[in-house]
Parts: C-alpha cells; structure tokens; sequence
C-alpha cells in the first residue's frame, strides 16, 4: 500500500530518503524490468543490439523519478515514437510499465 493510497490529497513538495534505500530501490527496480526484458527473447535482443531500443527502456525506467502528477503525461510523451517504431515487440513491456509505474 502506498502512502498516496491512503492520503489521496497528499502533494509533497519534497520526499526526502536515505541514499541507501533509494539506490537499493532503484537497483531492485531496474533488475524487476531486466527479468521483464528477459521474458521476450525479440524484446531482449533489440535491448542488447540497438542502442535507441535500450536508451529508450533507460528512459522509460527514469519515470520512476518523475512526481507522481507528471508520470503519466511523460509516459505517453515517451511512449508515443518508440511505441510506434517498434509496435509489434513492445506491447508485453509496455503494459508492464503501465501497471508497475503509471498506475501505481
């Protein structure tokens, strides 16, 4: 359960946290969408052949870091020129990123 689940009306200006728990939680996340990766050998040999197909996931992975108001509108920003270029790989990936980062 998240803290904005239980306080919807909660607007930080700041969330302030220990450089250990956050780099452990950035560490987590990013090893959580590398097995996502790992599921789907096509999506998996595009992120390690194409340099535009993993700085594309790199970014994807940085709205993690976005204010909670600002993901959404980042993710379609972000979404909208890989998605099309690469429709046919990216569905499987990119429903994960919806679930795990824009809707949570």
């Amino acid at each position: 359960m998240s803290l904005f689940s239980v306080r919807q009306n909660l607007i930080p200006n700041r969330i302030l946290i220990h450089f250990e728990e956050a780099a452990s939680m950035v560490f987590h996340f990013m090893q959580s969408i590398w097995l996502k990766i790992n599921e789907y050998h096509d999506i998996r040999t595009q992120y390690q052949t194409n340099e535009n197909f993993e700085l594309y996931i790199i970014m994807l992975t940085a709205l993690a870091f976005l204010s909670p108001a600002r993901v959404r509108k980042a993710f379609e920003a972000v979404q909208n020129p890989f998605f099309v270029s690469n429709y046919d790989l990216l569905p499987p990936l990119m429903s994960y990123f919806a679930k795990i980062i824009v809707e949570s």
